[in-house]
């Protein structure tokens, strides 16, 4: 059994602060005013949320919380790929479901990843990918490090292809010490810790806890990965 409800509130929240942080330049600002830049004050990179059309690869636990605590927050039109989600629970979502991916990545002005590593989302985020992008859009990654091409995104991030990034996972973990990624101004990086706060690790302690009691005591857990031990 596992406890998939435990970290959905935490990683969600994690991206809606990184969104916040990369369109406000709060890592960047906060470096030059230690460092004395207070000039940079004057190059208008911050831009605002209101309006802007966020993207979505994958609208389960996690997504659907992003979604709306994105349009709640910032007023952002969601719009999203998930080919395992239908057209009306989008809707009962307030989002816009996309047939083609590449309307996502084209569209959006942030794009968040929210889908599992799967022998068909592992490294689909590729240099091409990543050119339907706008000059002026974000990516998250808040999934696996395996979906994204690291050499690829760190040169999209170097050339201008796209304005600026957030990730919390890599290939592989830890990163290398000599990620270039570490060395780019326009990326916000976290050590696989999304799901780490304090209460988090509390509800993924007491939810298995609860399905360890739960199977010694000849219930059903009821979050099962593997039900076919129920079968006859």
């Amino acid at each position: 059994m596992n406890t998939p409800n435990a970290n959905a509130t935490s990683v969600a929240e994690h991206t809606l602060t990184a969104i916040g942080a990369l369109a406000k330049r709060v890592v960047v600002y906060d470096r030059a005013i230690r460092e004395g830049r207070w000039e940079l004050r004057n190059s208008y990179g911050a831009v605002d949320l209101d309006g802007k059309t966020l993207g979505l690869v994958g609208i389960g636990r996690i997504g659907s919380m992003v979604a709306r605590r994105a349009a709640a927050a910032y007023n952002m039109k969601v719009i999203a790929f998930d080919p395992y989600v239908k057209p009306e629970a989008a809707r009962e979502l307030g989002l816009t479901l996309c047939a083609q991916m590449d309307d996502v990545f084209s569209q959006a002005d942030v794009i968040s990843l929210h889908t599992p590593l799967t022998p068909e989302t592992r490294g689909f985020v590729n240099a091409a990918k990543l050119r339907l992008m706008k000059p002026t859009a974000f990516l998250l990654n808040f999934s696996r490090g395996e979906v994204v091409d690291e050499k690829a995104l760190c040169e999209a991030l170097k050339s201008g292809v796209i304005a600026g990034a957030a990730i919390d996972v890599y290939d592989p973990e830890p990163p290398l010490k000599d990620n270039p990624l570490f060395a780019l101004e326009n990326i916000l990086l976290s050590p696989h810790s999304a799901a780490l706060t304090q209460e988090c690790v509390i509800r993924m302690a007491t939810g298995a806890a609860e399905g360890v009691v739960d199977v010694l005591s000849g219930r059903r857990p009821q979050f099962v990965v593997n039900p076919e031990v129920f079968k006859p």
